[in-house]
């Protein structure tokens, strides 16, 4: 998944883990790696 989501395997174990806040441009890159549209992806979240 590091690698689809062009990131070091350090900087995904910090997501994954919590260890740092993911950014919307990680949002980007993981959706992207999922081939989600974005918005599609943070649906549930947006309409809380």
């Amino acid at each position: 998944m590091a690698n689809a989501m062009g990131v070091s395997q350090n900087t995904y174990w910090l997501l994954e883990n919590g260890k740092t806040k993911i950014t919307l441009e990680h949002i980007q890159q993981l959706a992207d790696a999922l081939n989600l549209n974005v918005r599609l992806f943070l649906h549930d979240f947006i309409n809380q």
